[in-house]
């Protein structure tokens, strides 16, 4: 359907009942989503501010096609358990709650309800790490399901939606593919090997639980831990010149070792997982995801006539009550359709107008399509088998400078040519360039793509290298 009959048809619905749909129900015939998203701003991406008072559209009613949501977990809790993201994990947690256990008992016995209500603490802590942990894990972030589409055909929302060709079926709003999972996911923040899970829609809260169960936990763990390791290397002195009442803590050399080293991991993960946690609040705070901050970052590089409103951030408060605003851990809504701010609608984070190309097309396809357009030919020059390791021979700053990312290191031979878009100092990613077109799912799999050293290849200028 041509946008411009589309804008007319919906103007009428828009002004009556601002939800930009005809009505709520899975017949709904037209969805109204009526592009008002541009005024003459000075920058490009529009953030609303504080003093702003916002206007939500609610989450329309629309079909969403999800028959076995709630079942569909993509793996068993075994097989997200037994991998060594979640078993290091978990290795982690049990290790720094027994360690600490055993040194309290000794550094505070439960000789008064003080000291109970304290380790009490500290093990509602571990397991509350503990149970959340598997709780992200085995839930998982809710996933499109295979081959999915639009249910009523007349809405036509297959022109405003991407199509996943690993998938064969179209993505929601807010959902992405991701490699690891082999599925596309609703509201993809990142793919967590921790959890060996993807975070997103479904398992957010408890992800966010989770990291947070493990901080305050952890910073009970140094308090309790430090103290004991204290008053056991100074038991001897304390038992000379000390007044009786100091705690009698007795190491051997073992246990000592094993309380340090549980220590230290316990520092370490106030660190990384207090940093960690830090950035998901920010998320849950600004109802902008990882992916999506990416797809803004490039979003405002483009020259737009009319400013772009981030259509998902309804407001600190409602943003945090959107995940973590239950009690069971379950975050709002279905995955599919989202609450948005007027005058945005459904689909304002998808649709763009490309003026100088003269038609309409999605932001998410126009930057892939922009993507490969920029997409710049390389020529291999030398042999790489792939590997973190095998790298070495290319030089140590190429092995110590490789991406921070679980995307593979692909092998390259002599002679192939690659299309590369993106890349560092020291490291291309691309995949090989093929002649034909990839129509279907096995096509792209069977195309290798991932990372490999700069000093592989050079660049073809004008059929030139």
């Amino acid at each position: 359907m041509p946008a411009e009959n589309v804008r007319q048809r919906a103007v009428k619905s828009s002004v009556e009942n601002g939800l930009g749909t005809v009505s709520n129900s899975c017949e709904s015939k037209i969805p109204a989503f009526v592009d008002n998203s541009g005024d003459n701003r000075n920058s490009n991406i529009e953030e609303p501010s504080s003093t702003t008072r916002l206007e939500i559209i609610e989450a329309p009613k629309w079909c969403t096609g999800l028959e076995d949501y709630e079942n569909d977990f993509g793996k068993t809790i075994l097989r997200r358990l037994l991998h060594w993201g979640t078993l290091t994990a978990i290795f982690i947690i049990l290790l720094i709650g027994s360690s600490t256990t055993y040194i309290h008992l000794q550094w505070w016995p439960l000789t008064n309800i003080y000291s109970f209500m304290h380790l009490s603490i500290f093990l509602y802590f571990n397991y509350a790490t503990l149970t959340n942990l598997c709780h992200a894990s085995f839930i998982g972030p809710g996933y499109v399901p295979l081959h999915w589409k639009p249910l009523n055909e007349e809405l036509k929302f297959d022109k405003h939606l991407q199509y996943c060709v690993m998938c064969e079926g179209y993505k929601a709003p807010r959902s992405h593919h991701c490699s690891r999972c082999g599925r596309c996911v609703m509201k993809m923040d990142h793919h967590c090997p921790w959890i060996n899970n993807c975070v997103g829609h479904r398992n957010h809260a408890f992800f966010i639980r989770f990291l947070a169960a493990a901080v305050f936990g952890c910073i009970q763990a140094v308090y309790i831990c430090g103290f004991g390791l204290y008053y056991g290397m100074f038991r001897m002195w304390y038992l000379r010149y000390g007044t009786g009442d100091e705690p009698d803590v007795v190491l051997t050399v073992y246990s000592f070792l094993i309380i340090f080293f549980a220590f230290g991991l316990a520092l370490g993960v106030i660190v990384a997982v207090g940093f960690l946690l830090y950035v998901q609040l920010r998320i849950v705070f600004y109802n902008r995801t990882g992916v999506e901050e990416y797809i803004i970052g490039k979003a405002e590089s483009y020259n737009r006539p009319k400013p772009f409103i981030y259509p998902y951030n309804l407001g600190w408060k409602r943003n945090l009550l959107e995940v973590l605003g239950s009690w069971n851990g379950y975050t709002r809504g279905n995955g599919i359709w989202w609450p948005v701010v007027a005058p945005t609608h459904q689909f304002t984070f998808s649709v763009r107008n490309l003026l100088y190309r003269n038609f309409k097309q999605e932001e998410q396809l126009y930057q892939k399509w922009l993507k490969r357009e920029t997409a710049r030919e390389y020529v291999i020059v030398s042999d790489y088998s792939g590997g973190i390791f095998k790298c070495v021979r290319f030089g140590f700053l190429v092995f110590f400078c490789q991406p921070w990312s679980d995307e593979p290191r692909v092998a390259v031979q002599n002679g192939e040519h690659w299309m590369i878009t993106r890349g560092n100092k020291r490291w291309l990613y691309g995949r090989r360039k093929v002649d034909r077109e990839l129509t279907t799912a096995a096509e792209i799999r069977s195309v290798p793509r991932g990372w490999f050293p700069r000093k592989c290849a050079e660049r073809v200028t004008n059929g030139k290298v």
